[in-house]
């Protein structure tokens, strides 16, 4: 049992089994077990109990106030800019929100943001060129209560030789936000550049969706060019990971030739076979231009689910962007469950562009 206790009693093994563990008061009849946390909790006198100060308790609920509370905001100017509504942006950058279910009463909201590399100041050190953004955010209620709070530091560097084109692409930074279902907040998000001090301010809405627990529910639709499982769950939280897998969002969602296109989503109230306790559904993925079907591919056996569980099915699937050439495209996902015939559907477009060459992109 791992929490923070308020009273010294609540840490005895045997407080709640009769006969054990007595104090010398409870031995000689003048108090109870349940007189600990009646008497010491109010504050009152608990029999042949020696009295110390930090057992006060003002002091104890003063210590538990300092052991809680949020830890300090290095980037303090950043959230000045929150607090008087600055609306400028000097540092462009573009954010993105995806919505996946966690449990009953809490959804997972990642919230993605990209800049382009060329907006970023970088400064030499040992033939490395780095560059280095302060983000903080503020989540807050409709009542202007703070729900969520945080910050970090993005860190970009290139080789004196790759810079010139690590100039041309993008650095990703991405925050899990774990938020209650059906609950809108407001998400203030500022990001400055170290280097030359250009700030970037967004607020937007966020809404996590009421999920239900009966019909074919469905995830945000993510387009990506890097799905890794992972041999281990990390033990801390780190950008771009669900679950067993770690999924990078494209934010532009521009796919060159030579890298293939991920699709990540996933499913919720999936219909089980009693006898295999196995899913039966049917997934057609479609690609289409201007409305002209180019490419279908069904599958039928499961191989796009990366994860089962009663909670959730984790869908994946990767495509060659060579068999459709250089242009702007869109995915069709259909999604049939074939034991309670529900059908859930997902699309987003993309753009295929030529190839490029040289390093991938900072994040």
């Amino acid at each position: 049992d791992y929490r923070l206790a308020k009273d010294h009693f609540e840490k005895d093994a045997f407080a709640n089994v009769p006969g054990i563990g007595l104090t010398l008061a409870e031995e000689r009849g003048l108090a109870s077990k349940h007189d600990r946390f009646i008497l010491s909790g109010a504050g009152e006198y608990y029999p042949l109990l020696a009295q110390r100060y930090q057992d006060q308790p003002f002091v104890r609920l003063e210590r538990y106030a300092r052991v809680m509370r949020p830890p300090n905001i290095k980037y303090d100017d950043l959230k000045q800019l929150v607090d008087v509504d600055i609306t400028f942006n000097t540092l462009p950058f573009r954010i993105n929100q995806t919505h996946f279910r966690l449990n009953r009463e809490h959804c997972i909201i990642p919230i993605t943001v990209e800049f382009a590399n060329r907006h970023l100041t970088f400064g030499e050190e040992g033939g490395v060129h780095r560059a280095k953004i302060s983000i903080y955010g503020l989540v807050t209620s409709m009542g202007n209560l703070v729900v969520n709070e945080f910050e970090d530091d993005v860190a970009v560097a290139f080789r004196a030789e790759d810079l010139e084109i690590g100039l041309q692409g993008t650095s990703l930074y991405q925050k899990i936000l774990v938020l209650e279902k059906g609950r809108r907040v407001k998400l203030d998000l500022v990001a400055k550049d170290a280097g030359s001090g250009k700030v970037g301010v967004v607020t937007r809405a966020l809404v996590p969706p009421d999920y239900g627990f009966e019909d074919l529910e469905v995830s945000s639709l993510v387009l990506t060019d890097a799905i890794v499982p992972l041999t281990t769950v990390p033990e801390a939280d780190e950008m771009f990971v669900l679950g067993d897998v770690k999924v990078r969002p494209s934010l532009d969602r521009r796919f060159p030739l030579d890298r293939l296109i991920g699709v990540y989503f996933q499913l919720y109230n999936v219909g089980v076979d009693q006898q295999s306790f196995q899913p039966a559904l049917r997934v057609t993925y479609r690609l289409l231009r201007d409305q002209t079907e180019l490419l279908s591919i069904v599958d039928y056996s499961g191989e796009s689910i990366q994860f089962l569980s009663a909670q959730r099915i984790v869908m994946t699937r990767m495509f060659s962007p060579r068999e459709l050439g250089v242009g702007r495209y869109r995915i069709a996902v259909e999604v049939v469950d074939e034991i309670t015939n529900q059908m859930a559907l997902l699309s987003e477009e993309f753009e295929v562009v030529p190839a490029r060459h040289g390093p991938s992109d900072g994040s």
